[in-house]
């Protein structure tokens, strides 16, 4: 998923990947449980768009018959509040870090997007 501003402009991404305990990634969980990574521009941030995509990025991923989606971020990320708030728990903890799981059942509709920003796959 990208995120433009109204002249078009990408300002934000999401997206999932599969990575394998051979070669995992820092919320990596289980092969079967790609890993999320979002950022957004920083001039956008506190806006709604990370919540947008991220909500547009889960959407697809169950849409696809995903079960869950993991990540990893920083305790001290203003996002692991995000993260938590819809719905990510976490599994693992490290020094700085927590790795965060959020299972893919029932319906999803991504809500409370941003009208000046739109997010597309």
């Amino acid at each position: 998923m990208i995120a433009v501003d109204p002249a078009d402009r990408p300002v934000g991404a999401s997206w999932c990947r599969h990575l394998t305990a051979a070669d995992p990634g820092y919320g990596y969980v289980s092969d079967d449980i790609p890993e999320l990574t979002l950022g957004v521009v920083e001039h956008w941030r506190n806006r709604g768009v990370g919540r947008a995509l991220l909500r547009a990025v889960l959407s697809v991923a169950h849409d696809r018959g995903l079960r869950a989606v993991s990540l990893s971020v920083e305790r001290a990320n203003v996002a692991a509040k995000l993260y938590a708030s819809e719905g990510f728990h976490t599994v693992e903890s490290f020094d700085d870090a927590d790795t965060m799981v959020t299972q893919l059942a029932g319906p999803r509709t991504p809500t409370g997007f941003d009208p000046s920003v739109t997010a597309n796959p």
